[in-house]
């Protein structure tokens, strides 16, 4: 991919990240909701990718779905839930990045196949992934290198883990910082909320890649990085159409609370509902003050009126959703990449060889050759410093 090509993928992704980046923080509950069901849909699709069947609707309902005879199924939700903790907490990358990169690289899957432990976060990994930042012109760019530092000085040890650090670094590029990080068990429900860390970021490789057909995570091959810029650009699209959605849903929702008589509680439990998408009347008795029947009794009015719908059709554990994070985990669609998927090998040839090496598709060390990865980061480079001169222009004199 020439570089000319690279600068319009690049701009087109930066132009509409930034977009939806400015609605959600003019509007920080309708940033609340998207990045809750972002997050929820990124952290299954990451950990799909490694080969480990998991699904939105697995997740969301945590404590029914793990069970002991369903060892794989537990395996998933178990990971993504700990990739779930590190997007609604990312840490701040710029003020503390030993602790960002070291909670990313525990997060990380560990490819099947594959052994040794993970690898630590030394400080020259540290501090090689800082340099990569400094001064990036955008979010994108930073968190490409960020990642392609981190797959390179750890021969691609754990892409999941990877793709985290493109995260951590969007966020951190965005302005955000660390806030309290979750490490309590994760709530029941999940309690899909911005999290204590206040996410600042847009960009979901993994939910890009994953999207529409499956692409592996290759960003040091010059195919592997057109794939992911490609995938990208369709996402923030994607996102950007989630907007309109969701800003229905609240509309509709504060009219439905506003119509209710003084003493309802409807109201309340809209503004609960904002911070958590995913509820339980135990979850509603607690948060809004209410007993569990009167908890029940709002949510089956919330129910009536289309704000809710039911994710569990039992009697001993029931969670609601509101409306568009159900029709979300509804009609979820299972990450590509699981075990047994046809035409994987001949993805990868496709794709082209990644140098340095995607653990999905090489699972032993090899030698690797890292001139494809030069050249892909001199194309950025060359695009990179097309941007800077196109910019100049408008730059206030």
């Amino acid at each position: 991919m020439r570089a000319a090509e690279i600068l319009e993928r690049v701009l087109a992704i930066e132009v509409g990240a930034a977009r939806i980046e400015g609605a959600l923080l003019a509007d920080p509950d309708l940033g609340r909701v998207w990045r809750a069901q972002a997050a929820l849909t990124e952290a299954c699709r990451s950990v799909g990718m490694e080969d480990i069947s998991v699904q939105e609707g697995d997740l969301a309902t945590r404590p029914l779905r793990v069970d002991p005879d369903e060892g794989e199924t537990a395996r998933g939700v178990w990971l993504a839930g700990e990739t779930l903790r590190i997007l609604l907490s990312p840490g701040d990358l710029v003020a503390d990045p030993e602790r960002a990169v070291r909670r990313c690289l525990g997060a990380g899957v560990r490819p099947d196949g594959s052994e040794g432990p993970m690898p630590e976060a030394e400080p020259d990994l540290v501090a090689a992934i800082s340099t990569a930042m400094r001064d990036a012109p955008g979010p994108l760019i930073g968190a490409l290198r960020a990642a392609l530092t981190m797959r390179t000085l750890t021969g691609s040890a754990s892409p999941s883990a990877e793709r985290l650090l493109f995260l951590c670094a969007d966020h951190a590029i965005r302005g955000g910082r660390a806030g309290r990080e979750m490490t309590d068990p994760l709530p029941e429900g999940l309690g899909l909320t911005a999290g204590p860390g206040e996410p600042r970021w847009v960009l979901l490789p993994a939910t890009a890649l994953t999207s529409g057909g499956f692409r592996v995570w290759s960003p040091g091959s010059p195919n592997g990085l057109a794939s992911l810029l490609d995938g990208m650009r369709d996402e923030v699209g994607r996102g950007l159409g989630a907007l309109p959605t969701l800003r229905r849903w609240r509309e509709f929702a504060l009219v439905s609370g506003a119509d209710r008589h003084g003493k309802s509680r409807m109201r309340d439990l809209v503004r609960l509902l904002m911070s958590r998408p995913i509820v339980t009347g135990q979850i509603v008795a607690e948060e809004i003050g209410v007993t569990p029947r009167g908890a029940l009794n709002l949510i089956g009015e919330a129910a009536d009126a289309g704000l809710l719908e039911e994710l569990t059709r039992r009697r001993s554990y029931r969670a609601w959703a509101i409306s568009p994070v159900a029709a979300r985990i509804r009609h979820r669609t299972v990450a590509r990449g699981m075990r047994g998927r046809p035409g994987r090998a001949a993805q990868s040839r496709a794709e082209g060889t990644d140098l340095t090496t995607d653990q999905g598709e090489a699972r032993a060390p090899a030698p690797r050759d890292r001139s494809g990865e030069e050249a892909a980061l001199a194309e950025l480079d060359s695009a990179l410093a097309e941007a800077d001169r196109l910019l100049e222009r408008y730059r206030p004199r």
